[in-house]
């Protein structure tokens, strides 16, 4: 995600500096970009600081580990967090740059790669009002539309249901297509007909050459979504809520990493869905039975 909104903010006229965990060097430069050789040399030369990384372990070694974000002086610079981890990790985060006297902003965003490259990204921002302020002209750069949803935390909070309903949504059409199929319907007839129904998600359509196996890219992985699935379920346990939907979920997506799709692209998740076999179901259907 952030190399796909990478040429928006260079496309700004502003001098933008990247540093990544691994190296990138070429592609940031064609990006008409400055490479910086750590995130400590990111806050020495930049006064706004977008992050986007892929879990709670990152985030942590990148602001706070050796020649970190926070490693040097930080009074004044503004920090932006997009990655979609933990809100008690971001809170956390957000304590310790208030603690440097640097203003801190959470972003997660809503939407695909393609979304992010076409700048009509949802950003779910959470922090104080004026410093999201303050940084809506950045977003602006690759977002339709930035909502302030509350506190640090509650932005993460709203990213986290938005992620649950999408990996859930899925996992469901994978089992409506196996029951299109086994009743003779052509697969492919069937989900270009439920693209122009109420029941479509709105990135469907878009998916539909993956989910057909026509389009073999990865814009976002398998392993990708389990990981936040990890957090959402964990989450959800801290704060006491009932989350049946969201272990089921979890556990099905950590099925289909294990048998050797983590690296695919979501789309896969939707055939894994429709070919899995029915032991387990017709096995709780007769212990159910069997307690009756």
């Amino acid at each position: 995600m952030g190399q796909a909104i990478l040429p928006r903010l260079v496309q700004s006229g502003a001098p933008v500096m990247v540093w990544n965990r691994t190296d990138k060097t070429k592609l940031i430069e064609a990006a008409g970009a400055i490479p910086a050789s750590s995130p400590s040399e990111v806050v020495k030369n930049c006064d706004v600081v977008l992050s986007f990384l892929f879990d709670d372990a990152a985030v942590e070694a990148v602001y706070l580990g050796p020649s970190g974000l926070f490693s040097e002086s930080c009074e004044g610079r503004t920090f932006i967090e997009m990655s979609t981890i933990k809100p008690r990790t971001i809170e956390a985060i957000s304590c310790a740059a208030l603690a440097r006297r640097a203003a801190f902003v959470e972003a997660p965003v809503s939407g695909s790669t393609a979304a992010a490259r076409a700048g009509s990204l949802l950003v779910l921002a959470g922090g104080a009002p004026d410093e999201i302020c303050a940084v809506t002209p950045i977003l602006n750069l690759f977002a339709r539309r930035v909502v302030h949803m509350g506190p640090i935390g509650r932005g993460m909070a709203a990213k986290l249901g938005v992620q649950l309903l999408t990996y859930s949504y899925w996992l469901a059409l994978g089992e409506a297509a196996a029951i299109a199929s086994s009743s003779g319907l052509p697969i492919k007839e069937f989900l270009e007909v439920l693209a122009d129904t109420p029941a479509a998600l709105g990135a469907l359509r878009g998916k539909l050459p993956a989910i057909l196996g026509d389009e073999k890219d990865v814009a976002f992985s398998i392993s990708a979504a389990q990981k936040d699935l990890e957090v959402i379920r964990d989450h959800a346990r801290l704060l006491d809520v009932q989350g049946a939907m969201g272990e089921s979920v979890f556990g099905q997506y950590g099925a289909a990493v294990r048998s050797g799709l983590g690296d695919d692209d979501i789309a896969a998740i939707v055939a894994f869905a429709s070919k899995r076999p029915a032991h387990s179901q017709a096995q709780q259907r007769d212990i159910t039975s069997e307690n009756k």
